[in-house]
């Protein structure tokens, strides 16, 4: 193999890494959006089901809530409903990830 065609396949990798790479960003970054959708609907403590949840998620974010997104929020509003129970959903999301709590004597 020539030089000229192994430089062509080195650029040609590097290339479909930084492609992979930011897709992989993108992915974490809708997840950490629908982590903090998930807790403000949580708060507001209406019934979230399969058919209302795309409706319900598009007032407090823009995304598009599909199949996959739709299955993860639902999942997340379901994790929150078992560690909070009847607590108050603390505001930072920070806090949500690290399983802190208010009490509603504490507030």
């Amino acid at each position: 193999m020539s030089n000229f065609f192994k430089k062509g396949q080195r650029e040609s990798l590097k290339k479909q890494k930084k492609d992979v790479k930011k897709r992989i960003k993108r992915i974490y970054q809708i997840m950490d959006e629908l982590d903090v959708v998930a807790a403000k609907m949580f708060r507001t403590g209406k019934e979230v089901t399969e058919e209302n949840v795309a409706e319900l998620a598009y007032e407090f974010t823009d995304l598009k809530i599909e199949g996959m997104e739709s299955m993860m929020l639902q999942g997340k509003i379901h994790n929150l409903k078992e560690h909070y129970g009847d607590k108050e959903v603390p505001n930072d999301i920070e806090a949500i990830r690290r399983g802190d709590f208010v009490t509603s004597e504490e507030v």
